[in-house]
């Protein structure tokens, strides 16, 4: 995706599980918690796969889900992006992975603190 795409930010969320979900402050808190802590493991899963294992099963299988959690935060531009990884890697493509990895940090970190909660 040649887009550079705006980073996930907690207001931003925060308006979605409001709006969207109906979830009071506290409800809120957990969600973000919990979807910043799915999308830092899927992250470390990315950096942990191995150039000698099948890469682009995994590859594949995580961005999967990382979909899937950028989808219910109501993230749809980086659940595309997302998509785009899971096909690729799918057709056995070559790609930058790495830096399409790189993309996907760059884009959710500011949630990450969140997890600690």
């Amino acid at each position: 995706m040649s887009l550079e795409l705006a980073p996930i930010t907690i207001d931003a969320l925060r308006h979605h599980f409001k709006s969207v979900y109906k979830l009071n402050e506290e409800q809120i808190n957990l969600v973000i918690a919990s979807s910043s802590r799915s999308l830092l493991s899927a992250i470390k899963s990315f950096d942990e796969v191995d150039e000698d294992e099948n890469i682009y099963e995994k590859i594949k299988a995580i961005s999967h889900g990382m979909k899937g959690v950028l989808l219910n935060m109501g993230q749809h531009e980086w659940a595309d992006f997302a998509r785009e990884i899971e096909k690729a890697a799918n057709a056995g493509e070559s790609r930058d992975y790495k830096e399409m990895v790189r993309q996907l940090r760059k884009g959710v970190q500011d949630i990450f603190s969140i997890s600690q909660l």
